[in-house]
This record gives structure tokens, C-alpha cells and sequence, in this order.
């Protein structure tokens, strides 16, 4: 299914990812000249290939293709042909009998709706910024206005302009403005925020995806997990008949990627195991019995994590962690030794797993060989308690913040706190422990305590508790920002004035 997309001129960037419990939206904030800065690479390929060898050559698996100047539309049909359903082609002539002579040879081919025609001014682009994955401008190179091409393009996108010389392509950078989201809390560190500059209050809406409407907030939600990382969005979605919760309609629940600028579904893999029926397997399936959110894990959404190109995930309740190829859905290999984890990590190349199999444990993975470098056990691991930052890995018992080294696992310190953290954030020289009513600061090398602050009055949930630099954010509706290593307060803001 293509989604919905903004097919406008205007000048807008994707900065900002809304989830709402009736749709997918990805909406976009303030303008920005995304090539300020930045240099765009561009190199002249061979003039003889045709335009399916060159998207051949791209190795493009799903996504949005333009091919302008189409004349019969030939060409164009074959892009479709050579991919995926996950690439959807657009040609575009300035002629409206070459446009109709296209869609008519279209008809006779079974490509599912997946190409279609339209005519243009042969100038302006009918797409709105950053939407195209692969664009070839074929007729009078002349009038190719780079600058339009690239609007268009979505970052790492390519544009084969053909001219005398033959076909020259330009790869469109990824801006330094736009950051990623590959953990539930944005790190390894539990953080909450990340390094984009351009994210902003919304403007439009850049695509959306359904289903408009989900269930109530007062039962679960059908969407659990979601990160994005190289231009992809995952998330876990339920597709079952929303409004009652029983066996009588049942869950659909799947794994989903899509294409981050554009929306257009990449892939989906079906997660039969997941949903209430997966987490509360004793509870009885009662018509007349009210299924509330109680029945939701409390890490479950930190059960999936990107690191570039590949995604880290469980594919069922309880089974163990998979590495997932993020441009195909398959799976390159599955961690057996995991099953049974409850929170996963990336941190410097380490995959770190939270297990209560066999019993309360942080173990270390190496990611391309599934050896397990190191696994400490535990008491008892709180919740939401492990993170990492620098060479460290953290987690915090029933009373104590433990502290091991990233590489061997040797513990390296454990202070006692005399509380029981709702969240734990690590920072490269301190660490947080958040309740409800107290926050305590330690130091990251030697577990001293070096400040305590108010708490995140969350009761048990999430803490709303942000480490943006050197300053950590708290607080609801009037925020309190203090400096991470010291405590200090060093600046006060309430939200009803931004």
C-alpha cells in the first residue's frame, strides 16, 4: 500500500515523527536549505545503459522512482518490472498525448497499480521536498535545474540527468541536521534526546499511513516499538479489528518498515506471537472481562534497536533476538542464547541483552559472530535500569547501581542507593537514578553520589527525564534544567510560554 504523500512545492524538510493513536503521521517542521554546507557527489556513468540497468546498478529494493521525460513510457514500465511491490514509478512527460499513449500500453501490464503517468510543466517537480529515491531526467539536460532535483530527492537519494557525455549521477548527503532514533530513548544511555537540529513544531504532514483509527487509550494500544535509522521507520503495528480485545477478533500483529521521507511500505513480517495473548498467556479469554493496559510488559518497547542497516528484534514474545537486514526483512541470523530477553542495547558495537531466563543477567554479544563475550548475573535487574555509556555498562538491583566494563564484563564499582529506580540514564561521566521523588547522581568512573535533585513525580512509569550536552531536563509542565555533573540549576522553563 502506498501511503498518502504531500504532492506540493513547498520548501519543507522531514524533521519531526509523530505517532497518534488513530494514524502513522510523519510531519514536517521549518524550512532548511539542505544543500548549505554540503557537497554533493557526482561522477559520469557509461551512456550506453538503459535506465533499468542503472537502477539495477543502485540496488534499490522499495521506494519512490520519477522518471521525467518518459516518452512512451517504455522505460518506465521496465523499472517496475526489474523490483519489488515495495518500488512504486512515476513517469513524467510535458506532452499529455505521450502521457496518454503510456498509460494506455499500461493497461495491457499486470504491475498492480505500482506505475502510473502524469504530465507536468517539464520545470517544476510535482513532489513535495525530499520525497524521490531515484530520479532520471532524460530530454534536454539543459533544462535539468539541479536545484529542483535535489529538492526533491530524499537524502541519499541519486539523480541520473542523461546528456552528450552520457549519464551523469549525483548522490544527494545526508544533512548534518538530521539525526537518527535507533533506540527506545534515542541510546544506549537511556538519553531521550538526540543531536537534530532541525526537529521543530510541525508544518504539514509528509505522508501517512493508516490505520486512522486504533483502539482506545484505555485498552492496549496496537502499537508497540519504533526507531528509524538510514532513512527506514520500524515500528510494530496491530492490524486486527480494533474495538474489542477477545479471542473473537483476534491480534494481527506485524513487523513493519517503511521508507522514512516517502512512507511507501519496504517490508512486513507477521508476528503471530505478540499482543496481550503473547504476555499474559494465563490470562482466560472472558467476553465480559475488561482488558486494560496492565497487560503490557513494562521494556517491551525496548525490545528492538537499529544499528545502521541492521535491526535488532525479537520476533515473538519470548523468543530470542534476531538480526534483521533493514533493506529486506530477512533474517541474517538469530542469537538462540537470547531467548527470553526483556531489553536489548547496541552500544560501540556491543550488542547488550537483558535476560531473565535463566535467571536476572546482562550479557554481551558480539553482533557479527554471535559469541557471547561476557554475561553477569543478578539478584534481582530492575526495569528500565540498564544503559551504557563510554567503555561502562550499568544496572541497577534492588539497591545497588552496579557498574561493569563494556569490553570484559569485570565489575568496576556498586553503591548503594537504598532506592529502586523507575529509569536509569548514563551519561559519559554521570549516571542517573530517577524516582518518583528523588533523583541521585553518580559519578560514572567511581559510583560516588555527587548530587541529589527533586524526582520525576512519574510514579512507576518512564521518567521524563532528558540529557540534552552537559544539561538534564526535567519536570511537567515547568521544566528544571541543571547541570549533569554538578547539579546546579542553570536554567527554568515553562512549557505554556514556549
Amino acid at each position: 500500500m502506498m501511503p498518502q504523500v504531500v504532492l506540493s512545492n513547498a520548501p519543507f524538510w522531514v524533521k519531526s515523527c509523530m505517532m497518534a493513536v488513530t494514524a502513522l503521521l510523519i510531519v514536517c517542521s521549518a524550512p532548511v536549505n539542505a544543500q548549505e554546507g554540503v557537497s554533493q557527489e557526482m561522477e559520469t556513468v557509461a551512456a550506453d545503459l538503459r535506465i533499468p540497468e542503472l537502477l539495477a546498478r543502485e540496488s534499490v529494493r522499495g521506494g519512490l522512482v520519477v522518471h521525467a521525460g518518459c516518452g512512451d513510457g517504455r522505460e518506465t514500465a521496465a523499472l517496475a518490472e526489474i523490483g519489488s511491490d515495495a518500488l512504486i514509478v512515476q513517469g513524467l512527460h510535458a506532452d499529455r498525448g505521450k502521457v496518454e499513449e503510456a498509460r494506455r500500453r499500461l493497461d495491457s501490464l499486470d504491475l498492480n497499480g505500482r506505475v502510473t503517468f502524469r504530465q507536468w510543466d517539464g520545470e517544476h517537480l510535482p513532489y513535495t521536498d525530499n520525497l524521490v529515491n531515484v530520479l532520471f531526467w532524460e530530454g534536454d539536460a539543459s533544462a535539468a535545474d539541479m536545484d529542483e532535483i535535489m529538492r526533491v530527492l530524499a537524502p541519499r537519494g541519486v539523480a541520473y540527468v542523461h546528456d552528450e557525455t552520457g549519464w551523469r549521477r549525483t548522490v544527494k548527503p545526508w544533512p548534518g541536521e538530521i539525526d537518527e532514533w535507533p533506540h527506545h530513548r534515542y541510546n544506549a544511555g537511556n538519553t531521550g534526546a538526540s543531536h537534530d537540529t532541525q526537529a521543530g513544531p510541525p508544518a504539514h504532514i509528509q505522508w501517512e499511513a493508516g490505520p486512522r483509527v486504533m483502539r482506545s487509550h484505555e485498552i492496549e494500544t496496537g502499537l508497540t516499538n519504533f526507531v528509524t535509522a538510514n532513512g527506514r521507520i520500524y515500528y510494530i503495528l496491530d492490524e486486527g479489528p480494533i474495538g474489542i480485545t477477545d479471542a473473537r477478533f483476534p491480534a494481527q500483529w506485524s513487523l513493519v518498515c517503511r521508507d522514512a521521507f516517502n512512507g511507501i511500505l519496504l517490508w512486513k513480517r507477521p508476528l503471530p506471537e505478540w499482543g496481550w495473548q503473547a504476555w499474559k498467556e494465563a490470562r482466560t479469554n472472558n467476553p465480559h472481562e475488561w482488558l486494560g493496559q496492565r497487560t503490557r510488559p513494562a521494556d517491551v518497547d525496548r525490545l528492538m534497536v537499529v544499528d545502521g542497516d541492521t535491526l535488532y528484534v525479537t520476533l515473538g514474545w519470548g523468543k530470542p533476538i534476531s538480526a534483521v537486514d533493514g533493506q529486506s526483512g530477512g533474517v541474517l541470523q538469530t542469537y538462540e542464547e537470547t531467548r527470553g530477553a526483556v531489553e536489548l542495547a547496541v552500544h560501540r558495537g556491543v550488542l547488550l541483552i537483558r535476560g531473565e531466563n535463566e535467571g536476572p543477567a546482562i550479557a554481551a554479544i558480539d553482533p557479527d559472530t554471535g559469541e557471547t563475550l561476557w554475561r553477569q548475573e543478578a539478584s534481582l535487574i530492575a526495569d528500565r535500569s540498564m544503559c551504557a555509556a563510554g567503555d561502562s555498562v550499568f544496572f541497577h538491583t534492588r539497591e545497588e547501581m552496579v557498574c561493569l566494563d563494556l569490553e570484559t564484563g569485570a565489575e568496576q564499582w556498586r553503591t548503594d542507593t537504598e532506592i529502586r529506580p523507575a529509569g536509569v540514564i548514563a551519561h559519559e561521566e554521570t549516571v542517573l537514578a530517577i524516582v518518583s521523588d528523588l533523583t541521585l547522581a553518580l559519578c560514572a568512573e567511581t559510583g560516588e553520589i555527587q548530587w541529589e535533585g527533586p524526582g520525576s513525580g512519574s510514579r512507576g512509569r518512564q521518567p521524563d527525564m532528558f540529557v540534552v550536552d552537559d544539561t538534564v531536563w526535567w519536570g511537567r509542565p515547568d521544566f528544571d534544567a541543571r547541570c549533569v555533573r554538578t547539579g546546579d540549576e542553570v536554567r527554568e522553563m515553562t512549557l505554556q510560554s514556549v
